[in-house]
């Protein structure tokens, strides 16, 4: 369970100063955060402190399993946000957004058919992850493989072309 050593209330009243409403209906968090981007905030013991998503569950609720995980159903319904850190749905606070599910219930909602880009997740068009499991979107990382070697040669090194307009770039700087 989380503890929290004020009541929940109290909690509460001090996220409520803390938000910003926006138009799709989020509470977004504007308090700390923690390094994966979720909000946090002291639970009335020095040191100790509380993801605020999970705060607003238990002011909600009453209580909460630490093996149940708060899935921010806000961000199911996005299909533009890609996740990640920067995602922010990871600050709404909004109590009709969230609901307390099982870790399994939680990654099968993320899974989704296409790529940030709008790319189908199919077989041919998907890789994994060797060390975290990950999707990889081929066309993406095809892309973003052409972008990193435009104007270099096969052996990684710029291509006579591109060393031409680098010096004249150079050239056109100096004078």
């Amino acid at each position: 369970m989380t503890t929290l050593y004020v009541a929940p209330e109290v909690l509460w009243e001090r996220i409520t100063k803390r938000i910003v409403i926006t138009p799709s209906g989020c509470w977004l968090w504007r308090g700390a955060t923690i390094s994966t981007g979720y909000g946090c905030i002291g639970t009335g013991k020095k040191g100790k402190s509380a993801l605020v998503h999970r705060v607003a569950v238990i002011v909600r609720d009453g209580a909460l399993d630490d093996a149940l995980t708060v899935d921010h159903m806000c961000h199911n319904a996005d299909q533009a946000c890609s996740g990640g850190v920067t995602c922010r749905h990871r600050l709404c606070v909004n109590p009709e957004h969230l609901d307390v599910v099982t870790i399994a219930v939680n990654t099968q909602r993320r899974m989704r058919d296409h790529c940030p880009k709008g790319h189908s997740y199919t077989p041919e068009n998907t890789k994994f992850r060797k060390d975290n499991g990950r999707r990889i979107c081929v066309t993406c990382q095809k892309a973003n493989a052409a972008k990193r070697t435009k104007g270099y040669g096969k052996r990684g090194r710029p291509s006579k072309a591109a060393q031409v307009a680098l010096a004249a770039r150079h050239l056109a700087d100096t004078a």
